[in-house]
């Protein structure tokens, strides 16, 4: 009598990061926290403009809790470098299938994800995200 094995998959959603640099970018290393767990690395240069990843996270609910963490580099007024720490959470609602574009503010106080044909299906959370460890001086 031979044995065989049962495969069984959960079921799951996915959805597309994607990010781009700004021209006041000089650089950015980032990284997308879903539900806790390090889900995507971005690092974005002169030679790397942009880049999307496709994100495979369980389908048991309707929404997701992201942070953000990393740096992001630009030159300033004055022509100088200038690095601002990325640290920001949010939660993204039904996010199956869809791409969501990682924004920062102009002031640099939120970088978050949004999806510019469902303005409801992000929400942005106030303070700073637990997970983001500050740089070391």
């Amino acid at each position: 009598m031979g044995t065989f094995e049962i495969s069984t998959t959960a079921y799951s959603a996915e959805f597309i990061i994607k990010n781009q640099k700004a021209p006041q970018e000089i650089s950015e290393s980032s990284t997308v926290y879903i539900d806790g767990k390090p889900v995507a690395h971005f690092t974005l240069n002169d030679t790397t403009k942009e880049i999307s990843k496709t994100i495979t996270i369980p389908d048991i609910t309707q929404s997701v809790s992201y942070d953000l963490c990393g740096r992001i580099t630009i030159r300033n007024a004055a022509g100088q470098p200038e690095t601002h720490e990325i640290n920001s959470k949010g939660i993204l609602y039904s996010p199956q299938s869809k791409t969501f574009l990682a924004i920062v503010t102009a002031d640099f106080k939120y970088y978050y994800l949004a999806n510019p044909e469902d303005p409801n299906g992000h929400k942005v959370l106030e303070g700073h995200s637990n997970i983001c460890l500050s740089p070391s001086v």
